[in-house]
């Protein structure tokens, strides 16, 4: 049986007419060669445990759990879980289609997160460059690559490397895929992460970005040191296991029944869930800090466990890094 179907009955929420219903859904979604397969299977499913015709937001990117129109009965039925299921199913036959994988890409895939040392070459001008900047965590006008001048080395490393080439391969779409291009384009950045130790920062708590696979890369043209707080990752933590569905189960009941603690943050409410460490020793899972090398690349499946690290000296940490999540997990563009 199942991850997906052993969950399902964990619900005892279901008559085994619905029962029966799920399952052939499921099957459909985990064996289809279209995403639209897929995303028929799901709109079936969601009439199940919501019953009634779903809204079109099923579908999209939106995971804040204020603005989804689903009550406590459509939570404990498994809604949240189910869609963020099938949404990996599409992940899943990306997957499939890729025949002759490369090494990194089969990494990725198994471990949601690769490595990739001696990448570019020291760069000494970009290490320049990056230290003019202020310190900036997120995405802001002026630390924006796509604003910079072609010439400059940030621009050349965003652009004109192997860079782009490398996130688009773990994407498994293509580099003119209309979305994720934009997206690359608009979310690439200098990050320069000013982190002290205990900071109370919330990103430094384990946590999933959104419901579905998404990708995240941090280009580090310096070493960065354990005592730096680097980024952190529970390997292999993307996959759909019945613990993680049971896990996901329990986080999205905790905003239905109100409780969220402080620990969580109001990221946790807006679909950015939070794991605190018992919980992930309960299911299984550890945390790995990737302390890396001078001129490391990480790509990273955000959909998996991951945080900042916790510093243990105040540091600056720079990167080229970008995110790329598609407006819909459920796009069938290639």
């Amino acid at each position: 049986m199942s991850a997906f179907n052993s969950f399902i009955r964990s619900l005892n929420a279901f008559n085994s007419d619905e029962l029966e219903k799920l399952d052939k859904c499921y099957d459909i979604a985990s064996n289809a060669t279209k995403v639209d397969e897929i995303t028929d299977a799901l709109n079936v499913a969601a009439a199940v445990i919501i019953r009634m015709t779903p809204n079109p937001i099923l579908f999209g990117r939106n995971k804040n759990l204020h603005e989804l129109p689903y009550s406590v009965l459509d939570a404990r039925r498994g809604i949240h879980v189910v869609r963020s299921v099938f949404a990996n199913e599409v992940h899943k036959l990306r997957a499939r289609s890729v025949v002759n994988k490369s090494v990194m890409l089969q990494t990725y895939l198994d471990d949601g997160v690769v490595v990739l040392t001696d990448f570019l070459g020291t760069n000494n001008d970009l290490i320049k460059e990056m230290e003019q900047f202020p310190v900036g965590v997120n995405k802001q006008p002026f630390n924006l690559i796509k604003g910079y001048n072609i010439q400059s080395p940030a621009w050349n490393v965003a652009f004109n490397s192997k860079l782009r080439g490398c996130v688009f391969e773990c994407l498994m779409l293509s580099e003119n895929h209309t979305d994720a291009s934009a997206q690359y384009f608009n979310n690439t950045f200098v990050q320069r992460v000013h982190n002290k130790p205990n900071d109370g920062d919330v990103q430094k708590v384990m946590h999933i970005d959104t419901y579905y696979d998404a990708v995240k890369f941090w280009y580090f043209p310096k070493e960065v040191r354990i005592e730096h707080g680097p980024f952190t990752i529970s390997p292999k933590s993307h996959i759909m296991t019945e613990a993680r569905l049971m896990w996901m189960q329990e986080a999205y009941m905790r905003y239905y029944d109100k409780t969220v603690g402080a620990e969580r943050s109001i990221d946790h409410i807006e679909g950015s869930l939070r794991i605190l460490p018992d919980e992930m020793k309960a299911i299984g899972l550890g945390i790995r800090s990737m302390a890396v090398p001078k001129d490391t690349l990480i790509i990273s499946n955000v959909f998996g466990f991951h945080g900042r690290g916790e510093a243990y000296v105040e540091t600056i940490r720079d990167a080229i890094h970008g995110s790329i999540r598609l407006n819909s997990p459920f796009d069938n563009e290639v």
